[in-house]
């Protein structure tokens, strides 16, 4: 017999249906705790995964905050060291600007020195040589009058000649001074003068009184004449700086009183250059200088000391004229011997020289004596210079250069005809009206005919300085036309 172990109360089916029943609540329970055990576990998960995110992005976060305080600390840093290195850049710059500025401010000031330096070395040399050359010819010229003075056969015409040539190269040149030439123009001059203080309209800009001062400065050359022209010529054009160019004369072309003290005079020359390689000539204006130097400051001359030495020339002349007669056998009996009538012969054929030369450059050039018209010269006069030329007193023969150097001016005027056109001035009323130029800036554009960039240039700058404009080209409008329609 089989015993059946069971429960409290466990009799019969009820019993058993009760107890499997509650087995069964109970396993439902138990999986009921365990399926809310497991959401409670993925809601955990969930809260624990929400909050490792949250973490996560906060590290991230974080972490990025610190990136970009890292990034903008660089950033800061990058630019702060940029701006220190375009600090330390200016500064060097500027540094170096002032001492390429302090270098540029010594070289210019060591060269202004130096400069200066030479000037006052030149004009040391060229008072020295002038007192040299002064004490030199003053002593010939009290030999000469002793030895012609003399009784004849004491000295000999060589003695003679020895004692002019020590005269050459200044103020006391005999040879010039004998020069039928040099003598018309200081006459000119001199009548000139005294015509003008009489009469209280003096010119000195008459044409006589302009060439006597330039035969009177022409035997005080200095060292100008032959030079050749280069960075020391200041008042030269840069266009005849190139080696090529020598100084062949110079003239005076102005005189005018100073504004600031009347008693004193200055004077422009005009200054001949002649090209070297190809004997091209050319002319330029500048103020004369202090012992005719290229580089020297201008010179003032007082009306006082320019009269005074106008009447000691002429009291020379005065006096050498005098001794004319055996000054002039010496230098007949040094260039022909005895033969008297070679000379006169040689004399002859030099007046009929300058009488067919006088007639077929017409009455009215001054061709033989700048100083006067070839119409107005007498037969004593073609006689008087040919005895110079045949003795090689005076200056011989030499070109008009101020009828020439206005001829120069007169060529550049028609050939720049087109740009001084456009060198303008304006009035109150609007009304325009053409620039008028000097002929000293008409020579100075004249060196610039080969270069018309640098032409215009000048012009235009010529223009705004005298208070006027220049004009610019005006275009062709057609030309545009022509171009838009090959366009379409």
């Amino acid at each position: 017999m089989v015993t059946r172990r069971g429960y409290l109360s466990s009799t019969g089916g009820f019993a058993d249906g009760f107890t499997s029943g509650f087995g069964l609540m109970n396993q439902a329970y138990t999986d009921k705790r365990k399926l809310d055990q497991a959401e409670e576990n993925m809601q955990y998960e969930r809260e624990r995964d929400v909050a490792r995110d949250a973490e996560s992005l906060r590290r991230y976060d974080a972490s990025e905050a610190a990136a970009e305080r890292r990034f903008d600390a660089q950033q800061n840093s990058a630019i702060r060291q940029a701006e220190l290195a375009q600090s330390q850049l200016e500064a060097t710059t500027e540094s170096n600007r002032i001492s390429s500025g302090i270098a540029s401010a010594r070289a210019e000031t060591e060269l202004l020195r130096q400069q200066a330096a030479t000037r006052e070395a030149e004009a040391a040399d060229a008072e020295q040589a002038q007192a040299e050359y002064m004490t030199r010819a003053t002593n010939a010229y009290g030999r000469i009058n002793t030895m012609l003075q003399a009784p004849v056969g004491t000295y000999s015409y060589d003695q003679i000649i020895a004692a002019i040539d020590e005269t050459q190269g200044g103020a006391l040149d005999i040879r010039t001074l004998l020069g039928a030439d040099y003598q018309a123009n200081i006459a000119g001059m001199t009548a000139e003068l005294r015509k003008g203080l009489e009469g209280g309209n003096l010119d000195l800009n008459n044409r006589a009184i302009l060439d006597g001062l330039t035969s009177l400065f022409d035997n005080r050359r200095g060292r100008l004449i032959g030079k050749t022209v280069d960075e020391t010529f200041a008042n030269a054009p840069e266009q005849f700086k190139t080696g090529d160019w020598e100084v062949a004369d110079r003239f005076v072309t102005n005189v005018k009183q100073n504004a600031d003290n009347p008693s004193m005079l200055s004077a422009t020359v005009g200054v001949r250059v002649v090209n070297k390689k190809t004997g091209e000539t050319a002319y330029y204006d500048a103020p004369l200088t202090e012992n005719r130097g290229a580089g020297a400051p201008p010179a003032g001359i007082s009306i006082e000391q320019a009269l005074d030495g106008i009447a000691g020339t002429s009291m020379l002349l005065q006096e050498i004229e005098k001794f004319r007669p055996e000054i002039e056998r010496g230098l007949i009996r040094q260039k022909f011997g005895d033969d008297n009538l070679k000379f006169e012969n040689a004399v002859d054929a030099e007046i009929q020289r300058s009488l067919k030369r006088a007639a077929e450059d017409g009455e009215d050039a001054r061709s033989i004596i700048p100083t006067k018209a070839n119409g107005s010269l007498t037969i004593d006069d073609h006689r008087n210079l040919a005895r110079s030329k045949v003795l090689g007193t005076g200056r011989g023969d030499s070109l008009d250069f101020r009828s020439d150097r206005l001829r120069m001016v007169s060529q550049a005027k028609e050939e720049f005809a087109p740009i001084l056109a456009r060198a303008l001035q304006s009035d109150a009323d609007g009304n325009t009206s053409r620039l008028t130029f000097t002929n000293s800036e008409i020579l100075r554009m004249a060196a610039m005919s080969d270069d018309r960039s640098a032409l215009e240039s000048y012009v235009k700058q010529l223009a705004e300085a005298k208070g006027g404009f220049f004009q610019e080209p005006k275009r062709n409008p057609r030309r545009g036309v022509a171009a838009a329609a090959m366009e379409r």
